[in-house]
């Protein structure tokens, strides 16, 4: 697993370690992580050299709700829109940026491990079909891992990232509409 250029290298580093959290059999994963600081690159790949359908790109660009980041199966590759936050500052922003990379990382592991090979046919975006997105099998399991981890390891994350918060602090939650389908 490589973080391609394209990130602040601080940003990079501290990523790097949060991933390191999960192990050995993410660490591993033989894919690249592509981060798209700005909306303008990712507009830019758009119009001369896309690797998604139209559709797509119109759905990360200006749909109803943030996607955060992307897993291309077939090009071993994960997209993630770092431009979708803006505030790094804040540690519930970095909890929902690490939470997408490790939703990600947990797609690309499914696609290593041959899990949930029967739902590849179609790719459902939440804002094309809300329903049918969160009755996925594959997105149901990546939330619940990337929310599992997220409270396994928020202490150690805020550490990597330097906050200065006491130990047990829980700013991190999936949104009502997921937890409802997922947990509740």
């Amino acid at each position: 697993m490589k973080i391609l250029k394209g990130i602040d290298q601080k940003l990079k580093l501290k990523i790097n370690k949060c991933i390191a959290l999960l192990g050995s059999e993410y660490t591993s994963l033989n894919f690249n992580i592509e981060p798209y600081e700005t909306r303008e690159k990712l507009e830019f790949e758009r119009i001369n050299c896309p690797d998604l359908t139209d559709e797509s790109y119109e759905d990360i660009l200006n749909g109803k709700r943030t996607i955060g980041g992307v897993t291309l199966k077939d090009k071993k590759r994960i997209k993630i829109f770092l431009y979708q936050y803006p505030n790094l500052h804040l540690p519930k922003e970095v909890l929902d940026l690490v939470a997408i990379f490790y939703h990600e990382l947990r797609h690309a592991w499914q696609i290593k491990n041959n899990m949930f090979q029967e739902n590849d046919a179609k790719v459902i975006s939440p804002n094309e079909n809300f329903e049918l997105y969160f009755g996925d099998e594959a997105e149901k399991d990546a939330y619940l891992f990337h929310e599992e981890q997220i409270r396994r390891h928020t202490d150690q994350i805020f550490k990597i990232f330097e906050f200065n918060i006491p130990e047990g602090t829980m700013l991190y939650s999936l949104n009502s509409d997921i937890r409802k389908r997922f947990i509740d």
